[in-house]
């Protein structure tokens, strides 16, 4: 999975701001903006369940609807139309019976998961876990996640939501350059290359500077090397549009009973000094007319398609 983002769901925190984790627009919308709590910080949450680096913040605090049945705990998120793997993080704070609390999961909609129970999915209290779903945004209508009561006396509760999406240029594990500048970024000295990063874009290096700048003019920058994955598509287009041209110059040469263009060329070049290169120089010239072309008319259509 490429790009997405995550909501961590505590009292002020809306996905945009830095409290809220996230970077897309949306808010809770079920009008019960003061139903909000936090497992106290002397309390240890488990999270053996999760993957590894996911911190302590994104699950300590949650979001809870009201007791009674059919109540809602509703979030408008601004997604695009696509499919998406919602994620949905929970942890139980109390030491309650199993089906004691449970609630559907409904996404524009419709019902994607039911009687879900925080308990049972974990096993015990205050051990974080996490639900992933499989959704397809459709006519732009953003994702509306509604989390609806099933139980009387236990509320739907969530501490955190993550949204996926495929990336097709994405890079599973980038290589990454640790680069220092002491001069306010005139130049540049590696620090330490092949670092790597978690899947929350989190990384170490030990480092131990040898020089004293004078001033606030030191910076530090990380660089990525993804060259391939961004003009993967372009190779295999480039590729297949070969051939193509190819195959094709063969199969008009064969219908007309005459020698394709390489062949012809050799042939005249057997006998005669300049008339070849200049059907080199024309073919050259025909190609990158034919190529500017297309990019002409494919810039307009995109200009066009703007809103």
């Amino acid at each position: 999975m490429g790009g997405g983002w995550r909501i961590q769901c505590r009292k002020g925190c809306r996905p945009g701001h830095s409290a809220g984790r996230a970077d897309r627009p949306g808010d809770r919308s079920d009008g019960n903006d003061n139903y909000y709590s936090t497992i106290g910080a002397g309390t240890a949450i488990d999270l053996s369940a999760l993957p590894a680096g996911m911190p302590d913040a994104m699950v300590r605090s949650y979001a809870y609807t009201p007791a009674g049945a059919d109540n809602r705990l509703s979030y408008q998120l601004g997604a695009p139309d696509g499919p998406q793997q919602l994620v949905l993080y929970f942890v139980e704070p109390s030491n309650i019976a199993l089906g004691a609390r449970k609630f559907d999961v409904v996404v524009n909609g419709s019902v994607v998961a039911a009687d879900v129970d925080i308990r049972a999915l974990a096993g015990t209290y205050n051990k974080a876990v996490a639900l992933t779903l499989d959704v397809n945004v459709t006519g732009g209508q953003g994702l509306k996640l509604e989390l609806v009561n099933k139980s009387a006396n236990y509320g739907a509760l969530l501490s955190g939501i993550e949204l996926r999406r495929a990336n097709a240029g994405g890079v599973a594990n980038p290589a990454l350059r640790l680069e220092a500048s002491v001069d306010g970024g005139a130049s540049w000295a590696t620090v330490a290359t092949g670092l790597t990063m978690d899947r929350f874009g989190r990384g170490q290096v030990q480092w131990t500077p040898d020089s004293e700048t004078a001033g606030n003019s030191a910076r530090l920058r990380i660089v990525a090397t993804v060259i391939f994955p961004n003009i993967r598509a372009a190779m295999v287009s480039g590729a297949f549009l070969t051939f193509a041209i190819v195959i094709g110059e063969f199969t008009m040469a064969s219908l007309l009973n005459r020698p394709a263009f390489g062949p012809y060329l050799q042939l005249i070049g057997a006998n005669r000094a300049y008339e070849p290169s200049a059907l080199a120089i024309i073919a050259f010239l025909v190609t990158w007319g034919c190529m500017g072309l297309i990019n002409l008319f494919g810039i307009s259509r995109i200009t066009r398609a703007a809103p």
